[in-house]
């Protein structure tokens, strides 16, 4: 079992099963169809090190999510993303299948996928809206650091209908909106984020 770290903090475990699963073409061009979108944004990019995921609930209940240090890539292949199919609250460990790792968010992702509801989930950076003194009046904000179980446990107790957008408030620049499809998540960041970024 692999640790996720970073500056020498352990976030959460890894547990990789099986071989590569069967990854649908029509799923990766979704993701490549909404990532566009947000790396013209700046959304999604490397400044310095790679940000911002993308995921979508499968057929089978699992979700299938960009790969770890995979923002920097203009287009992903079935190579740069991965399925997660479960999460051991206890131990902190995430348990997957596919050839990359899957993004530092991904515990973020599953206590998200826990809303039947929920078929699609976004995470970006915008410095910009998340330092806006206005943003406080518009955006809930969610405690936790990423990959901790206090996050995840924070983002359970969420109550929305159907879609929703937070600021992480200990994730400098950390935003997430999810929704039923990807469009319905993409629309509350252009919604929303985007006009955080316009307000002075």
């Amino acid at each position: 079992m692999k640790k996720m770290t970073m500056e020498n903090k352990i976030k959460f475990g890894l547990m990789r099963y099986g071989a590569d699963p069967v990854i649908e073409a029509y799923e990766v061009k979704m993701i490549n169809n909404i990532r566009s979108l947000l790396i013209e944004k700046k959304w999604i990019g490397k400044h310095p090190i790679p940000y911002g995921n993308v995921s979508i609930r499968n057929k089978r209940n699992e979700f299938l999510i960009t790969g770890t240090q995979t923002s920097e890539f203009k287009y992903l292949t079935n190579h740069n993303v991965c399925l997660v199919f479960d999460y051991d609250e206890q131990k902190n460990v995430i348990h997957y299948t596919g050839p990359t790792e899957p993004s530092s968010e991904s515990i973020s992702h599953y206590a998200i996928y826990t809303f039947p509801e929920v078929n699609a989930v976004i995470h970006i950076h915008s410095l910009k809206a998340w330092n806006n003194e206005y943003a406080d009046g518009i955006f809930e904000e969610v405690e936790g650091e990423y990959g901790s179980k206090e996050l995840f446990r924070n983002i359970k107790r969420l109550k929305f209908f159907n879609e929703h957008i937070f600021r992480m408030a200990d994730h400098e620049g950390g935003f997430i909106s999810f929704g039923v499809d990807l469009k319905s998540a993409y629309n509350l960041l252009t919604k929303y984020v985007e006009l955080e970024e316009r307000y002075k």
